[in-house]
């Protein structure tokens, strides 16, 4: 069954600018983990409150957080992928978000991402 690349139409519906802070492979120093921060990088995406059925996905203490759905066709990576520490970081609004989980609609041309908010 072939489906519809939809990518052309998250990239003209509701975009916004947003900078992640990605990390690559760190390093241990005296025995603790020490991420490397890549540049930050602006992508262009639909920011959206997050619908019952993508919450499902994240542990029970973060439901009830602030949580945003980011639409967009640039790969994020989250929690569910790789290790916590290494999770990208949104800022939108002038607030940070920590990536919890990726659904990837990669068939469909984009890729869902579910962040919460970061308390600092």
């Amino acid at each position: 069954m072939n489906l519809i690349n939809v990518s052309d139409v998250v990239n003209s519906f509701n975009q916004q600018v947003i900078q992640v802070q990605s990390f690559g492979t760190g390093i241990r120093i005296k025995g603790r983990y020490k991420p490397v921060e890549e540049p930050i990088r602006s992508i262009f995406a639909s920011v959206q409150h997050p619908s019952p059925d993508s919450l499902k996905g994240l542990p029970e203490g973060l439901k009830t957080n602030r949580n945003i759905s980011v639409i967009s066709t640039e790969t994020l990576r989250g929690v569910k992928e790789f290790a916590e520490a290494i999770a990208d970081i949104i800022t939108w609004q002038g607030q940070k978000y920590r990536v919890y989980q990726v659904l990837p609609w990669n068939q469909n041309g984009y890729n869902e991402a579910i962040a919460t908010e970061l308390k600092e």
